[in-house]
């Protein structure tokens, strides 16, 4: 994941030095321009993140003698992390039906705290389009807005864009089944407005035993509904406290997230991923 290779960079940068890490943006294929972690300073001219019609410079840097990246738009600093304060921000330009946001994820790891959205710029200040976090209904997500707790990490990004519609990869920490890694997941952008397509993403979750050990199958903590299809109340099976399932798929229906399961036996099903713990086995964002 994009992620992981951020952090890669970061743990390099804190153990050998800024000098030893050479870092590139992507080139915008796909709909996308990574500055990744602002060093060395890199800049684009291609896209317009103040919504004026015109092309911006958007430039991301690191000063190394103030511990600072720094965002500027046409010259003018629009914002600044401090690594000594427990920030540390990733990036983005994403371009989605002819217009272009800025994908900003912060990690405040004083505070436990990751938060991403896409940002436009107006009056050379930031200003909020969309909150990843308002897609979901928060409160059955493990630590509220997207914490980086620990192991337990909610994140989402932009992957690709086509035409109008980006698609967000990621992971979900949730309380009923811990960590569910996905893809594919669609948001449009028309009439000047962010929304979450009902459309199916390819999810999968890895649990493990007791001991720490992976396993292909979580057990049912207890009786567990099966729907026929998400957000439907027609039952298409049960699955007994003790027997094995798999998630193999995604949805989320008016915020609340819907997971496809595979029985042992090939049944295929819908749950809804609730407030409670619905597994006996763990994932690194689920405990015993």
């Amino acid at each position: 994941m994009k992620r992981l290779f951020k952090a890669t960079v970061l743990l390099l940068i804190l153990l050998m030095g800024l000098g030893c890490v050479s870092v590139f943006a992507s080139n915008g294929q796909n709909g996308i321009f990574d500055f990744y972690e602002g060093m060395p300073p890199t800049q684009t001219k291609k896209y317009d993140v103040t919504g004026d019609g015109k092309k911006d410079t958007v430039s991301y840097e690191w000063n190394e003698q103030k511990m600072q990246q720094i965002l500027k738009v046409n010259g003018k600093r629009i914002n600044k992390w401090e690594f000594m304060d427990g920030k540390w921000a990733w990036v983005t330009v994403v371009s989605a039906g002819g217009k272009d946001f800025l994908e900003i994820e912060t990690d405040d790891w004083r505070a436990l705290t990751l938060k991403c959205g896409l940002y436009q710029v107006k009056n050379n200040k930031l200003k909020k389009i969309l909150d990843y976090s308002s897609l979901f209904n928060k409160k059955t997500l493990l630590q509220n807005d997207f914490a980086d707790t620990g192991t337990e990490c909610s994140y989402l990004e932009a992957r690709k864009v086509k035409g109008n519609t980006i698609y967000l990869g990621g992971t979900l920490a949730t309380k009923s089944v811990g960590q569910v890694n996905f893809s594919g997941l669609k948001l449009k952008y028309q009439n000047g407005k962010f929304t979450l397509s009902t459309a199916t993403a390819k999810a999968v979750s890895t649990p493990r035993d007791k001991d720490g050990k992976l396993v292909s199958y979580f057990t049912a903590k207890k009786k567990i509904t099966a729907y026929k299809e998400a957000g439907s109340s027609a039952k298409a099976f049960s699955i007994a406290k003790g027997k094995q399932f798999k998630i193999t798929k995604m949805k989320v229906l008016n915020k609340q997230i819907y997971l496809r399961v595979r029985t042992k036996s090939g049944k295929l099903g819908w749950i809804k991923s609730g407030k409670s713990k619905l597994v006996t086995v763990r994932t690194p964002y689920v405990e015993e």
